[in-house]
């Protein structure tokens, strides 16, 4: 930080963050501030030579995190964008039912076949005001600066009589991060439904009306239904964030075995045989049936009969 000149109304002095250096790689350094000549300690005064020590410069320096990701859930507390992560990747938090559950950013990472990878980062809930917000709106939004694509998620089950319609809550929640960052204008972003099983809430029909209405206000753009509680349209989600991420990429999808088409019914594969049975002494043997023969008195004896 730097001291702009000024200050406050109770006599503070006002520093102003100025931009330094941005690590991205493993490995980078940056010089804040030199010390002083190395060397002189405590047991260098025990000379009585007059050696005095070197100071060394000061300097303020503010740290600022920004998450490395590839997208962001954007939504209002309670919005399921947590359950969405977890059902999505190995990233596992606390999930609760009350708003501003999720106190800090989580990133999750979902692995593809063909060693694609993505990082979804789980933000904490947005509200109204977040981009002036200093104290939580805009450390929330500072995890955006890196994130390629925008996730807006909106909790679809809210019934017939809701208080704040879905398109309004998309548009209040896109505004808020063009606000806070106007780069975020020209990311590409979608929609996630959460919660579509609560057909008794009238989640499809919200969905519906959202997907209708953005398209007609925004264009082509991507709306897809999801339930981290049974696992609906968790593939369609990944697939459409990959779209969006690596447009010019293929997917790698395993090719299905062919099926044998048969042309031709089989036929007989051989006739009866009628041709005499061949005999070890050269002689033609006749077939005989044995049938059994009892008069009732004592056991059985065998009849030979010849054809």
């Amino acid at each position: 930080r730097v001291f702009s000149g000024e200050r406050t109304p109770e006599g503070r002095l006002m520093y102003v963050p100025q931009f330094r250096y941005q690590f991205l790689r493993d490995g980078d350094t940056y010089l804040v501030a030199r010390g002083g000549v190395g060397g002189i300690g405590p047991k260098s005064f025990k000379l009585n030579d007059g050696r005095k020590p070197t100071d060394g410069e000061r300097r303020r320096i503010e740290l600022e995190l920004r998450l490395i990701n590839d997208c962001s859930f954007l939504g209002h507390p309670n919005a399921g964008k947590t359950s969405l992560l977890a059902a999505l990747s190995r990233a596992h938090t606390r999930i609760g039912p009350e708003e501003y559950s999720t106190t800090r950013p989580h990133v999750g990472v979902v692995r593809f076949r063909d060693q694609v990878e993505m990082r979804l980062c789980d933000l904490p809930g947005l509200k109204e005001g977040a981009s002036e917000d200093k104290l939580m709106g805009r450390r929330i939004l500072q995890h955006t600066y890196r994130s390629r694509v925008l996730v807006f998620v909106v909790n679809m089950a809210r019934g017939q009589h809701s208080d704040h319609d879905t398109l309004q809550e998309v548009e209040a929640l896109r505004r808020e991060a063009i606000a806070y960052d106007p780069l975020n204008e020209q990311k590409p972003w979608m929609v996630v439904g959460t919660k579509c099983d609560a057909l008794h809430r009238d989640a499809m029909f919200h969905l519906d009306s959202l997907h209708f209405r953005l398209r007609a206000r925004y264009g082509d753009i991507p709306v897809v239904g999801t339930s981290a509680r049974f696992g609906l349209g968790l593939t369609r989600l990944v697939r459409t964030l990959r779209q969006l991420l690596y447009p010019d990429l293929l997917e790698a999808r395993r090719r299905l075995p062919a099926e044998r088409f048969v042309t031709q019914l089989p036929g007989v594969l051989h006739e009866p045989f009628t041709d005499p049975l061949p005999s070890i002494d050269g002689k033609h043997w006749t077939p005989q049936l044995m049938l059994p023969q009892t008069d009732g008195k004592g056991p059985g004896t065998v009849k030979v009969i010849e054809e």
